[in-house]
């Protein structure tokens, strides 16, 4: 309806507000000028018999004039000319009743209503010469139709002069300065709306900067919104924040500057009667005043105990996109606060309150995966560590067993200049060092430089290497990486061939023991099997003796 209102009657060409105010007063009176003669068209039968054909002739004239002017008073305002617009309808209110009257069709008593009026709304739809104007072609119209109409013939000077032209100037007087100063008080007004507003808008600028700096913390941050919030706009006495769950079907008091909360205004069911209710699955922002009258029976709901002091509520839709994430539920104890442009303001500043609030809980869910990932890696790490720590023993182990499995542990000692080989090697303090520091070491003393290279596998020690230098030689950190990267693939590779003999040994005993199976289960006699595993065994273990007896051993009294 408001738009096909804007397409017929446009407002775009009156920026300014007493002109849109003006034009918005001849599109009305136009409009009710044209339905006006055509109802006189309709009544005119009705008094078709008491009219004389002149007084017929001229209701039909001035009544198609008034019809045909009401159109064209709206096209000329249309085109932007509302002040000509202005003139013809009131030219035509003006004339066409003191026509009327002078042919008699009317009483003067009806012109003298119709000039007042036309001077008041000369003043209103031109401005203050509107009026002077008017009251200055009244005046000596006055004169004219009281001195000659038969129902006043009798009316003196005296009267015209005494009663009437005061009335007429006084009148024209009064909307002279009221013409004067409507657009002194609409830009007044227009003034401290637009002032009012800036304070709103900066107030809510202000508000939105506060929460970009605000923590993330999203408990910190809701205590904070109601807090700036409330303290920034002065209308404004009670701040709460609703927010809507998952699955919709509640809106969860989250945030309040109110002391103490009943568990009544805890919450809201979704679609409920309630303000809060409504506002969560209409998306319409609803303002609720304590003199309007109840539709919802919840009258209590506007007097609850800790918003005693509310006079005016306001539920405002948080969005995100075109989903409602919560309520901005606004109280003030100023009967006349949260004006229409004042909502505008509070829904801007909802939905950057919702962005900041989704931001706090993307944050805060962040953050928990954050603090889920690092107890997940800390426990990673540990069992890695308790890995290689089993990997350290097993592997110390499985060395403890092949060395103690020979008859001497693997070690050489090689002189490079002899080229002699020596099948031993002492353990050296420099050797023992590295072992049990596991890292290089450089021993300097004066007749050589000793470097030491522990030898290890998965982290542990299964040996050690030991170079003796000159004294004066120089040993660069470069020269001791390699040494240490080369000892460690050494160390590696001393396991794979230890695994290797031991796989070997594995196999060896699986195939000799699958070997002295065969013989026994070949055998179809007990003795037969006895004896076949004992000369197996035997030869197995290459033994001098054995003995083999069935049986239990008899106990001695």
């Amino acid at each position: 309806m408001s738009s096909l209102l804007n397409t017929v009657f446009p407002l775009s060409l009156y920026p300014d507000l007493v002109q849109r105010r003006r034009a918005i007063g001849t599109y009305t009176t136009a409009v009710l000028g044209s339905i006006s003669a055509f109802l006189l068209f309709v009544l005119l039968p009705l008094n078709y018999v008491a009219l004389t054909d002149p007084q017929r002739t001229l209701f039909v004239a001035f009544a198609f004039a008034l019809f045909i002017a009401g159109f064209v008073a709206i096209y000329l305002t249309r085109s932007g000319s509302q002040i000509n617009a202005a003139y013809l309808v009131i030219v035509c209110i003006y004339v066409a009743p003191l026509s009327l009257t002078v042919s008699g069709a009317i009483d003067a008593r009806a012109f003298l209503v119709v000039a007042m009026v036309v001077i008041s709304l000369s003043g209103f739809l031109i401005g203050g010469r509107g009026p002077v104007i008017t009251a200055a072609i009244t005046l000596p119209t006055f004169a004219w139709v009281f001195s000659t109409s038969p129902s006043f013939v009798q009316a003196s000077w005296a009267t015209i002069i005494g009663l009437y032209a005061p009335s007429v100037i006084i009148h024209g007087a009064i909307n002279f300065l009221i013409g004067q100063s409507l657009p002194t008080l609409a830009y007044q007004a227009s003034a401290r709306d637009t002032e009012r507003r800036m304070m709103l808008s900066e107030a809510s600028t202000a508000v939105s900067q506060r929460l970009l700096s605000a923590r993330l913390d999203l408990d910190v941050l809701l205590k904070e919104i109601v807090r700036v919030v409330r303290d920034t706009f002065p209308d404004v006495s009670h701040v709460q924040i609703y927010l809507i769950d998952t699955d919709r079907s509640k809106a969860t008091l989250t945030a309040t500057t109110a002391d103490e909360v009943s568990a009544q205004h805890a919450a809201y069911s979704v679609g409920s009667l309630s303000l809060i209710g409504r506002v969560s699955l209409s998306s319409q922002a609803l303002v609720a005043r304590d003199t309007d009258a109840t539709t919802t029976g919840e009258r209590s709901y506007m007097r609850s105990g800790f918003l005693a002091d509310t006079h005016v509520e306001t539920a405002i839709p948080m969005r995100l996109g075109q989903e409602v994430f919560g309520i901005l539920d606004l109280h003030s104890s100023n009967p006349a606060a949260f004006l229409p442009e004042d909502i505008r303001v509070f829904e801007t500043l909802a939905n950057q309150i919702a962005v900041a609030i989704d931001n706090a809980r993307l944050f805060q869910e962040a953050q928990a995966q954050v603090n889920e990932n690092k107890r997940l890696y800390e426990q990673t790490r540990a069992n890695l560590r308790e890995i290689e720590r089993l990997n350290r023993q097993l592997t110390g182990a499985a060395w403890t067993e092949y060395l103690n499995s020979t008859t001497e542990a693997p070690a050489f000692t090689i002189d490079m200049h002899s080229k002699s080989i020596d099948k031993v090697a002492a353990w050296t303090p420099t050797m023992a060092e590295a072992s049990r520091r596991h890292q290089p070491i450089v021993n300097d003393y004066a007749h050589m430089k000793v470097v030491s290279v522990p030898i290890s596998v998965r982290g542990q020690i299964i040996g050690a290497m030991e170079f003796e230098l000159e004294p004066n030689q120089l040993v660069t950190p470069e020269q001791l990486v390699i040494v240490h990267q080369a000892v460690e693939r050494l160390g590696l590779t001393a396991d794979n061939a230890r695994m290797f003999e031991d796989t070997q040994r594995a196999a060896h005993r699986e195939a000799m023991v699958n070997e002295i199976s065969t013989r026994i289960q070949s055998m179809t006699s007990v003795d037969a099997v006895v004896a076949t595993a004992a000369q197996s065994l035997g030869e197995a273990l290459r033994v001098n003796r054995i003995a083999i007896r069935l049986g239990t051993p008899e106990e001695k009294e």
